[in-house]
Order: C-alpha cells, then sequence, then structure tokens
C-alpha cells in the first residue's frame, strides 16, 4: 500500500513539473536564404490550415494568409524538386494555365514538400520556371500530417470546392493528367 501512495504521489509531482515547465516543442526555428524563421508546430486540419510556409524570395507566411477562400475551387499540388513526374506535370499546367484562367475561375498553389537537405533548391527552381500561379515550401512537411494519405508519393493533387473541402484527389502524373483535372476544375468552377 505504501508503494502505491509513493507511487502516486510522484506521478502527481510529475504531472504539476511538466504542466509548470514551458513547452518548447510547439516550436521550431530554422534558417533559410539566410532568414530565421520560427514555426508552430501546431496545425489546424481545417482549409486555409495553419501551416507555416516559405515563399521563393525566403519570407515566412502562414497558410491562412496565401490560400484564398473566395468561393472558387481550389487547386493544392504537391511536389519536388527531385520529382521527375512533379516537373512534367508542373511545366504542362504552366504551359495552359493562362488559357485555363480564362475558362475557369480558380487558384492554384504548388506546394513544395521538399527534404530540408534539398532546402536550398526550391528558390531558384522556382524563380527560373516563372510560374503565374503561386509556389510555397512546406518546411516542416505539415501538410503530411494533414492531407489524406500523408501525400505518400508525390505529385500530388487536390481539388477544393469553395467551401474548403476535398472533393478530388490524384496520385502520380501521366502526360494528360492535366487535361483530366482541368475537366474537374471546370466543372466546380460552374
Amino acid at each position: 500500500m505504501r508503494y502505491l501512495g509513493i507511487t502516486i504521489l510522484c506521478f502527481l509531482f510529475s504531472i504539476i513539473t511538466l504542466s509548470a515547465q514551458k513547452d518548447d516543442s510547439k516550436y521550431r526555428t530554422i534558417k533559410v536564404n539566410g532568414k530565421v524563421h520560427t514555426f508552430k508546430r501546431g496545425l489546424e486540419k481545417d482549409y486555409p490550415y495553419d501551416v507555416e510556409l516559405v515563399t521563393p524570395q525566403g519570407d515566412t507566411i502562414n497558410s491562412s494568409k496565401v490560400l484564398k477562400t473566395n468561393e472558387k475551387p481550389t487547386v493544392l499540388l504537391f511536389w519536388l524538386t527531385t520529382c521527375v513526374p512533379c516537373q512534367f506535370e508542373l511545366d504542362n499546367i504552366h504551359k495552359k494555365y493562362a488559357e485555363w484562367q480564362e475558362e475557369a475561375d480558380f487558384n492554384l498553389y504548388a506546394i513544395s514538400e521538399e527534404l530540408p537537405r534539398y532546402a536550398s533548391r526550391f528558390a531558384p527552381y522556382v524563380h527560373r520556371k516563372k510560374w503565374e500561379f503561386e509556389a510555397y515550401y512546406d518546411f516542416n512537411r505539415v501538410f503530411r500530417r494533414i492531407m489524406p494519405e500523408g501525400l505518400d508519393g508525390l505529385p500530388q493533387t487536390f481539388i477544393l470546392d469553395k467551401n474548403g473541402r476535398i472533393v478530388y484527389h490524384k496520385k502520380k502524373y501521366r502526360m494528360g493528367d492535366e487535361n483530366l483535372l482541368f475537366e474537374e476544375i471546370k466543372t466546380l468552377s460552374k
């Protein structure tokens, strides 16, 4: 009985001690393009989410500030600079993007899920491509914890309806898939 009492006291003491300590594990500090960024580890699972992103210019911005909630369908395209199918898909979408914007009203964001060791490739790649759509880098790879199936295998494309609900999800890329994607976008933008 005495051991049970001591065990309970130790347990209560550890809870009190842990709750009194500052929880630094909720934040992560990193350096990208010479700028120091502090990222919040917690996240919100509803669009436009609560994910710290890095711009090609090296600035940190929250997804809730850039992912628009404007009653339009939204395409989230997840990719890597080291992924050849990702490059083909983004190049083919880029070629048709201006024409698509004339036919349908939608948002499109290319979000890199680059591994930290390849972080330095993101900005030069985006600047070189000169895309007309916005691109961001999910440094903490938080979207892997939010999106269905953990973004296992890239590229992956999601279309969200005007209310932010996922209505379309596609893994991988085959030539011509961008045309199927646009058909889905047109259906939703009516």
